[in-house]
């Protein structure tokens, strides 16, 4: 049925696997957090201020909570340290969107069809019983969980083409016997 199917040009799966990214849980890909959540109470001052004083913390985004830890956003820095905003502006108003993120224990499929339905390159990944914030889900991290379980079903999956290939050689050999007699 499989070769009928697949002389009509349409492409059949070369195996009977579950789906690599419904496997993978967002805990096992992410980043725990390391210091890029901001609270919504401080004002776009003491941030700018705060970050000269600490160059590791360099993103291309930040997450904003409240004083007691819940996820309120996203902001982005080109909108944080935009020219249009005055100093004493406080972080919690420029969250521009509803708040998207994502629960440790979903799945990298669910993960990859919220970014690519909001068109964001990082989720905040939220504890399943709180709404704080655990940890950083970026499309890299998604990428290299793939890559890492490729890698890993590659090594432990047996070639059938190395018994086939050595099975013709064995074949060809006997030919070549039988033809010497």
């Amino acid at each position: 049925m499989t070769e009928k199917i697949a002389r009509r040009g349409i492409k059949t799966p070369e195996s009977y696997e579950p789906d690599i990214l419904e496997k993978i849980t967002v805990a096992q890909v992410m980043k725990e957090e390391n210091g890029v959540i901001i609270s919504d109470d401080n004002n776009i001052g003491e941030i700018a201020n705060w970050l000269e004083n600490e160059p590791g913390y360099n993103s291309n985004y930040f997450i904003v909570s409240d004083p007691g830890g819940c996820y309120k956003g996203i902001i982005s820095a080109s909108n944080l340290f935009s020219k249009h905003h005055n100093a004493a502006t406080m972080v919690g108003t420029l969250i521009k969107r509803q708040p998207v993120s994502i629960k440790a224990g979903s799945s990298l499929r669910q993960a990859i069809e919220l970014m690519a339905k909001e068109n964001i390159d990082v989720l905040p990944v939220l504890a399943t019983e709180s709404s704080n914030v655990i940890g950083i889900l970026s499309y890299k991290d998604i990428i290299s969980g793939y890559k890492k379980d490729i890698e890993y079903h590659e090594a432990k999956k047996p070639h059938i083409s190395l018994k086939r290939r050595s099975l013709k050689i064995l074949l060809h050999g006997q030919k070549l016997i039988n033809l010497r007699k």
